[in-house]
């Protein structure tokens, strides 16, 4: 970017703290830190809801417990935050 500099050697850092090394209960699926939130912009879709509110899906297809899901039924934006 001009008229934006560094400094020699500067680097970028962030905030972000990088992911557990092994997947969360043994699965292979994605990943997320306890109190960690999964934004989905899905909720339009009925089927999404549906998904998302079966506890049967998350406990026998994913292999963790039902995540509290904020905006469930109601709101395209949706929130999955990790417990």
């Amino acid at each position: 970017m001009r008229g934006v500099s560094r400094g020699a050697g500067a680097t970028r850092s962030t905030s972000i703290s990088p992911l557990p090394p092994e997947p969360v209960s043994g699965s292979s699926g994605p990943r997320l830190r306890p109190g960690g939130v999964l934004f989905s912009l899905d909720g339009q879709l009925r089927a999404t809801h549906e998904i998302l509110g079966d506890t049967r899906f998350w406990r026998d297809e994913v292999g963790v417990e039902p995540p509290v899901v904020g905006g469930l039924e109601y709101e395209k934006l949706l929130a999955l935050r990790r417990s």
